[in-house]
Order: structure tokens, then sequence, then C-alpha cells
């Protein structure tokens, strides 16, 4: 039996031609759930370090790219008590 999360993406069609595998990564990683770029950054360099050599830089400017043309989304939120910004994307 399929999940509906199985069913959304079968009926998403994203052409990949020509992408580069770090963005696919990205997108891979954010499925599961909504997370900061540094945490993107630290599972990366933790968990995918014998798969990908992708740099905190290049992770950034694909997150920027994918947010760009709408594959993902990103919020900056203010917080009030440190002055800071809190920036989650999904």
């Amino acid at each position: 039996m399929s999940s509906a999360l199985d069913t959304q993406i079968e009926q998403t069609q994203i052409d990949t031609t020509g992408w580069d595998e770090r963005a696919l990564l990205l997108l891979g990683v954010l499925m599961s759930q909504d997370q900061h770029g540094y945490q993107i950054n630290e599972f990366i360099e933790r968990a995918l370090c014998r798969v990908t050599t992708m740099k905190k830089p290049t992770a950034y400017a694909l997150l920027d790219r994918l947010s760009a043309r709408g594959y993902i989304d990103s919020s900056i939120t203010s917080r009030q008590a440190t002055g800071r910004n809190d920036g989650s994307i999904r």
C-alpha cells in the first residue's frame, strides 16, 4: 500500500533532466522533514560524507536555486528575544 506522500510524488512530475545530483540529494534530505540550512549541511557532513563532498556554500547556492524555481519553500522567522533570524526550509 502506498502512502499519501508516495501518491503525491507520483502525481508531481518534475523534469530532472540535466539536474546536478547534489540538488537531487538536497531534495531527498528535505523529503523527511523541514530543516534549517545548517541542519542539512550537518547531516550531509555526518551521514553522507562517503556519498558527496558538497561544501556549505554549494549547498546554500543550490537551496537558493531550488527555492527560486519553486521546488522548495524557505521562510525566515524573526526571534524577538534574541534578535536573530531563524530560517526553515521545506
